[in-house]
This record gives C-alpha cells, sequence and structure tokens, in this order.
C-alpha cells in the first residue's frame, strides 16, 4: 500500500509547482505494475485488492495536488473550521474514482 501512496505521490509531484514531468510516465507505471500483481491466478480477491491500491495511490495524488485547499485564507471564509474536513472527504471522494478504475482494470 506504501508503494501505491508513494506513486501518487510521484504522479503529483509532476505538475507545475515541482517541475518532474517525467514522473507523469514512471508514476501510472507503478500503479499498472501494482495491478498486474492482483491478477496473478494465486491472488484471493483481486478486484478487493485492486480497489485499495487504486485508491491508495488516488489518496497519494489527490492529498497531494489539492493541498492548496488548505492554504485558503481562514479569515474570508465563512465556516473555517469545515475547510480541514471536506479535504480530507474530497480526496476520499476522488479516490474512489481511481479505485474503480483500479478494480475495472483487473
Amino acid at each position: 500500500m506504501l508503494s501505491c501512496i508513494f506513486g501518487g505521490l510521484a504522479l503529483g509531484a509532476a505538475f507545475p509547482d515541482h517541475e518532474l514531468p517525467w514522473l507523469a510516465l514512471v508514476a501510472p507505471a507503478i500503479l499498472g505494475l501494482l495491478l498486474e500483481s492482483c491478477t496473478r491466478p494465486a491472488s484471493r480477491r483481486p478486484l478487493r485488492r485492486a480497489f485499495g491500491r487504486g485508491f491508495a495511490f488516488g489518496l497519494g495524488f489527490f492529498g497531494h495536488a489539492l493541498f492548496w485547499l488548505t492554504r485558503l485564507p481562514l479569515k474570508e471564509l465563512t465556516h473555517p473550521w469545515v475547510l480541514y474536513p471536506a479535504h480530507l472527504i474530497l480526496v476520499s471522494y476522488l479516490s474512489c474514482f481511481l479505485g474503480r478504475a483500479a478494480a475495472a482494470y483487473v
């Protein structure tokens, strides 16, 4: 699971803030290799494992890519206490899409 999270972080590092565009090719390949290990015949519950790996990849990617939400000025927000829970909910919601895509891949 940690390799999935680090793969997602690597994909997030490919975006303009870090200027590492070659990671946009390496990070999905990492996810693809991890998903291929779910399709082995001896693997138990391949769809659940693939969803978990895609979800973890999404947590790393969206958690890194949406960091700017936590940088919003608290004084200008109507309800500043909602900022961090909303960030966690949004990252989890978007990660479900990568999890479903990974399960569909398998």
